[in-house]
């Protein structure tokens, strides 16, 4: 297990913030029900996973840590965090995690020339814990890691777990992960693209006003 541990580093960030399930708002996961009718939670970057209840969706950051970018935390517990980190390891939600509760922490390694997509392998059908990758790993400590490659975009997962989880928490923090939907990242391209659309929308609306002495 390869595990890459560069890390771009804020030298501050905001407050953080729990979600429970169910909650919704600004910068809060949005829930959707799908076909059948399972609620799905949408947690942004277009990655959406299904709702499991009793379990929480952490959308601030654990760390100051910029890149790799946190794209998902999810708990068995109820995180109080004020602030984040101040270095690349989750260290209050490690502290706080109780002997019998679980939470994963993903993140993306966005494209850069010296990260290839193609490095990560493909996810698999089937997230497991594979008791090899457990070990003290830089930044996270002891932790299951998992890497995968989806929709063209490259993520690790840390899996930490109470010394005395049972076995229903272990099977729904994989369940969780193969929840998972990950949609193919915008290009820079179409962001550009959408850019100039927007300054366009906003000249036209500045020309409008000043026709009528705005």
């Amino acid at each position: 297990m390869r595990v890459i541990v560069a890390v771009i580093v804020a030298s501050g960030v905001g407050a953080g913030a729990l979600v429970a399930w169910g909650a919704a708002g600004p910068g809060n996961p949005v829930e959707r029900r799908s076909s059948s009718d399972r609620v799905r939670v949408a947690v942004g970057a277009g990655i959406s996973i299904r709702r499991v209840a009793a379990w929480h969706v952490v959308t601030a950051p654990l760390t100051r840590v910029l890149w790799p970018v946190q794209r998902l935390v999810v708990t068995s517990f109820r995180l109080r965090q004020a602030r984040p980190d101040p270095n690349c390891t989750p260290a209050t939600a490690v502290r706080e995690l109780p002997p019998t509760g679980a939470f994963l922490f993903m993140f993306e390694y966005t494209r850069t020339p010296g990260q290839p997509t193609a490095r990560f392998p493909a996810r698999p059908a089937h997230f497991r814990l594979d008791p090899k990758s457990y070990r003290p790993y830089e930044c996270m400590g002891p932790s299951y890691a998992i890497e995968f490659r989806d929709a063209g975009r490259a993520f690790q997962v840390q899996l930490f777990i109470g010394t005395r989880a049972s076995q229903r928490t272990r099977a729904t923090l994989v369940s969780i992960l193969d929840s998972l939907i990950v949609k193919p990242a915008r290009s820079t391209g179409s962001r550009r693209r959408s850019a100039w659309r927007c300054m366009g929308c906003l000249l036209r609306r500045k020309a409008r006003l000043a026709r009528f002495g705005f």
